[in-house]
């Protein structure tokens, strides 16, 4: 009989046939079962021992079922169970097994992503993982309002480490039944988010001051000049151009002129408000944008201010002290122009006049 079985079952059989022998009985035993021209089938197998009078081994009896099909749905179920542990615990995605904010049952990877021991997670509530308790509510308010009409929930959004760093986390949720519980899935997209701003930081800003660029600068105008039309106030575009520059540069060099830029846009900086914005476009010009503004006198005030910090000594170093001005045109939304590409004309235009002034009086 053993010659119908494949190398396993042939195995089986030298090994439980002694027992047979001795015992009187085997099974049921699943063996693979060749047939002649036919394909294999999967076999369960169960056998008595038949003796004589004295108690000899003469044959067995066996009975045998063909649970092929059986097999084949156990060995599916077991293929499918082994793809999900491989998924459940693979060291990329956190997943956790969630019923009122409370975890019931989480992957090793979570754990690592949000620098938790093993088990360390178990059955304590998520509101430790988010920034502050507000975030954890009002993440509570958003998510589980989506998870109860059905649908799945996802959003990229800053969460913390035990260690208090915090670490963007991509967040995918899904309820599973009607007793409250949902599965999430966490991926750290940290990296991912950080290379992105760097990449978005580059587009829309000068290299050498870190100012916006002329990018950035369109885009805040334009947000600016839809807030004047919603607030009835004005805004300012002001233009400007460094007075003493290129000397300093075919002086000096250019790592030199580089610096003065550099130091320029960090006054600049330093003398706007917040909802202000102050930009490089190229070269030694330099426009800075102010919003919500009320009275034009405001931006005499600010622009003195502005002025006078530019004008302030720069100390390049190695006893060279070097200073520079602006000449400054301005143009005033709505009055001069009803879009960003007009105002900038307008004060470019009269940034030259200005500046032709200025020469116009060191000449005399």
């Amino acid at each position: 009989m053993a010659d119908f079985f494949d190398a396993e079952g042939q195995a089986l059989f030298a090994k439980f046939f002694p027992i047979l022998q001795e015992t009187g009985k085997i099974g049921p035993l699943e063996l693979t079962l060749l047939g002649k021209g036919a394909a294999p089938r999967r076999v369960s197998v169960s056998a008595t021992a038949i003796r004589d009078a004295a108690g000899e081994f003469v044959m067995s009896r066996s009975i045998m079922y063909d649970v092929s099909e059986l097999h084949a749905a156990r060995q599916a179920l077991h293929t499918l169970n082994q793809e999900q542990q491989a998924m459940l615990h693979n060291d990329l995605i956190g997943i956790a097994k969630i019923k009122d904010r409370v975890i019931l049952w989480r992957n090793p990877a979570l754990e690592r992503i949000f620098g938790y021991a093993p088990g360390q997670l178990q059955g304590h509530t998520t509101e430790e993982m988010y920034v502050d308790r507000e975030d954890f509510l009002a993440f509570g308010r958003d998510a589980y309002t989506v998870l109860a009409s059905g649908q799945h929930y996802r959003q990229q959004r800053r969460m913390r480490k035990l260690n208090g760093e915090e670490v963007w986390i991509d967040v995918n949720g899904v309820a599973l039944n009607a007793d409250g519980e949902s599965l999430w899935l966490m991926q750290d997209v940290t990296a991912m988010k950080q290379y992105q701003q760097q990449v978005e930081h580059i587009a829309f800003h000068d290299s050498l001051t870190r100012l916006p660029n002329r990018l950035l600068l369109a885009d805040r105008v334009a947000q600016a000049l839809a807030l004047c039309d919603r607030t009835g106030s004005m805004a300012a575009l002001c233009y400007m151009d460094l007075n003493g520059f290129k000397p300093i540069n075919d002086q000096y060099g250019h790592d030199m002129g580089d610096e003065v830029l550099r130091v320029t846009g960090q006054r600049l900086l330093e003398q706007v408000r917040a909802n202000d914005t102050a930009a490089r476009i190229g070269g030694d010009e330099f426009v800075l944008l102010l919003t919500a503004v009320i009275d034009p006198a405001e931006i005499t005030v600010a622009m003195e201010r502005v002025l006078s910090a530019i004008e302030q000594p720069i100390d390049l170093g190695e006893g060279r002290v070097v200073r520079v001005s602006a000449a400054v045109g301005t143009a005033l939304y709505p009055q001069d122009g009803t879009n960003a590409a007009d105002l900038l004309r307008r004060a470019d235009q009269a940034m030259y006049v200005n500046k032709g002034h200025v020469s116009a009086e060191r000449s005399r």
